[in-house]
């Protein structure tokens, strides 16, 4: 009889587990590798400008800001996250230990029956236990495995986090940098506006005095001067909160002294044509693959797959194996002795039969993580491939603009310079020749303009690239 309940039991259990079956996955099965090394073309980018004040700049806020603190913490975490996930892989065996004293009621329920009865039944006694608790369960459904693996896929992924904020780290000091750089340059030239305002200025009162001008001339070399002063004064400013920056972004003050940290706009202007150069190559867009955003999603969908195969698991036999050994008595004298010896083991199986759609849920759920985090990859990949092309653009068409700027500063020098010789022969005055001069500082400031935007246009190439390419 015993043995056909056991036969019916075991059917029972087997058809349970047909019809709780779920739908098996269809998607990318992880590969046996899990989660393989990758060469990350991830380099030191920013030396391809040879600047040593930019490479120490860079360096220091690498190793002093709290956001890649911050990183390594995340990951940090997530490995020991990964090791809680690969322990429950092993048994675990724990050592416990009690000593209880317990005081019996002589009116209740366990009381001891009253005299003239015998029976001898401690109404006060200490009860002392140690044991040994072992517990294992067999993953013959590999559900804790893919749990430890998707875990280890976290754990990647937020390394690669990790490389995303260095990265704009890194290309913030450098975009702070070299706006500083020009804002330097921008000073100068608005230092030297007002000077030739106010030599406009005093020339127009001194002709107004003879009575070649006009009070309304006045107003408006006033108003020019004005106009110039607030623009020295906004320069200044932005140098200071640029140096404010760097200072934020190193995580320590900014000491470099400004002769010594200065580039000239020659210098600029020859670093840049190197740069391009270097950039406006054929640049593969399989380049982007290895972009750490985009890194990070790859290992996150293959931690989403995991994900699925353990919430597949749930739905099959759970198996246990318990045992518990120990000694307890409540004569502390016979607590090592053999017959106070106690133990009980033995396996234990548990199967979902119903869960109100509770199993069903939670894999839909992971199979909707897996989807949401493809098609966040493919539209990442969109969008990192659209980033690579403008920014390529960008150079093409700042390095036309940097050209022409260019041109059209010589221009004006050359007018500059054919005014000065009028002027030495008496056909032009001082006001046409500060005149032509507030075009030539005009051009200056556009060039340099467009100077800054061509430093951000190889920015943000690496950036789109991730980092930059070897």
């Amino acid at each position: 009889m015993t043995q056909i309940k056991n036969s019916i039991l075991l059917i029972f259990l087997l058809t349970s587990c047909q019809l709780m079956e779920p739908t098996r996955y269809t998607g990318p099965e992880p590969q046996k590798s899990d989660y393989a090394k990758i060469e990350w073309l991830y380099n030191n980018w920013w030396e391809i400008f040879h600047d040593l004040h930019l490479n120490a700049l860079v360096e220091q806020a690498l190793s002093e800001h709290p956001s890649l603190k911050i990183a390594e913490d995340r990951i940090r975490i997530a490995r020991l996250q990964a090791k809680e996930a690969k322990s429950f892989l092993f048994p675990t065996l724990s050592f416990n230990a009690d000593s209880t004293k317990t005081i019996q009621s002589k009116t209740g329920i366990f009381a001891p029956p009253p005299p003239p009865s015998t029976v001898a039944f401690p109404i006060n006694y200490t009860q002392t236990e140690f044991n040994l608790d072992l517990e294992y369960e067999f993953d013959f459904f590999e559900k804790n495995k893919n749990l430890w693996r998707s875990a280890l896929g976290e754990a990647e992924a937020v390394k690669a986090e990790k490389m995303i904020a260095k990265l704009l780290l890194s290309l913030s000091v450098a975009e702070v940098y070299f706006k500083l750089q020009t804002d330097l340059i921008k000073k100068d030239l608005m230092v030297e506006s007002e000077t030739v305002q106010n030599g406009l200025l005093e020339l127009t009162l001194l002709s107004i005095k003879n009575g070649l001008s006009t009070n309304i001339i006045r107003s408006v070399r006033e108003n020019s001067l004005s106009v110039a002063k607030n623009a020295r004064l906004a320069s200044e400013l932005e140098v200071l909160v640029d140096k404010h920056r760097l200072s934020e972004l190193i995580a320590a003050p900014f000491c470099i002294d400004v002769e010594e940290f200065y580039i000239s706009l020659d210098a600029l202007e020859a670093l840049i044509h190197s740069i391009y150069a270097l950039l406006l190559t054929e640049l593969p867009l399989d380049l982007i693959a290895y972009r750490p955003d985009i890194q990070a999603l790859l290992f996150r969908i293959r931690s989403a797959g995991f994900e699925i195969k353990a919430a597949e698991a749930l739905f099959y036999p759970n198996i246990n194996l318990m045992a518990l050994t120990g000694q307890q008595t409540i004569h502390l004298s016979k607590l090592f002795n053999g017959e106070s010896l106690y133990g009980m083991w033995g396996p234990a199986i548990h199967l979902p039969i119903f869960t109100g759609g509770l199993l069903r849920a939670n894999l839909g759920v992971k199979k909707a993580e897996y989807d949401l985090l493809t098609k966040e990859y493919e539209e990442t990949v969109l969008i990192a491939t659209r980033q690579v092309l403008d920014a390529k653009a960008a150079l093409l068409t700042l390095q036309d603009q940097l050209e022409n700027a260019k041109q059209v500063t010589r221009q004006i020098l050359s007018i500059y310079e054919m005014t000065e010789k009028k002027r030495a022969r008496h056909l032009a005055s001082n006001i046409d020749l500060l005149q032509v001069k507030t075009d030539f500082l005009n051009a200056k400031d556009n060039e340099i303009t467009i100077l800054f935007s061509s430093f951000n246009a190889v920015l943000n190439l690496v950036r789109a690239l991730g980092g930059g390419y070897r």
